[in-house]
């Protein structure tokens, strides 16, 4: 029912006027989890014992672009999405923006709602256990894939290496995940 009701809405909204908000937690020492050896050997690697500390990630994402990416060690709260949604998010707004976002209670706060309207974008919210329509969710895993391949041990790392994936991102992968998600760009 409310999937239905999220879809209703979404379908009147042009798809380059979504901006897909969530976040992510890095776990430092985060490493890949299979490796290759030739034929009749053993893959041999050190992984430590202590993952280390959690870096949370937060981004938006277009159409067409990443609007914005906020790194803080632990675990984000409301107070930290505040920052982000002043500092990150609403300078690259415009004026028809529909911010998609889940149901967090961080993302529930007042605070941010005027934030968000004063540039004349709205706040919509995914239907509850609808992880599958939010597009980031996809770069999130590629970004997860990407940070394995160095285990990063320092969230100085996690911020240098996602400024790299950013740089090495490619716009039509982002094509590729709305139309995934069903917002069907042409």
């Amino acid at each position: 029912m409310l999937r239905a009701e999220y879809w209703e809405t979404v379908r009147n909204i042009d798809f380059k006027d979504l901006v897909f908000l969530d976040e992510m937690g890095v776990l430092l020492g985060l490493m890949r989890t299979h490796a290759r050896a030739a034929p009749g050997e053993r893959a041999y690697d050190f992984k430590p014992f202590y993952r280390g500390g959690k870096v949370s990630v937060i981004g938006a994402i277009t159409v067409s672009k990443v609007l914005g990416v906020m790194t803080l060690d632990g675990s984000m709260d409301s107070a930290a999405f505040e920052v982000y949604i002043s500092k990150c998010l609403v300078p690259q707004l415009w004026k028809g923006a529909v911010v998609v976002m889940d149901n967090l209670p961080a993302h529930k706060v007042k605070a941010p709602a005027p934030l968000i309207e004063s540039v004349g974008a709205t706040i919509l919210y995914l239907s509850p256990y609808s992880p599958e329509f939010n597009p980031i969710e996809h770069w999130w895993s590629q970004l997860k894939a990407f940070l394995r391949q160095f285990s990063p041990r320092t969230s100085k790392m996690v911020d240098t290496l996602i400024k790299i994936a950013m740089d090495l991102m490619n716009p039509t992968h982002l094509r590729n995940w709305f139309a995934h998600c069903c917002y069907c760009p042409s």
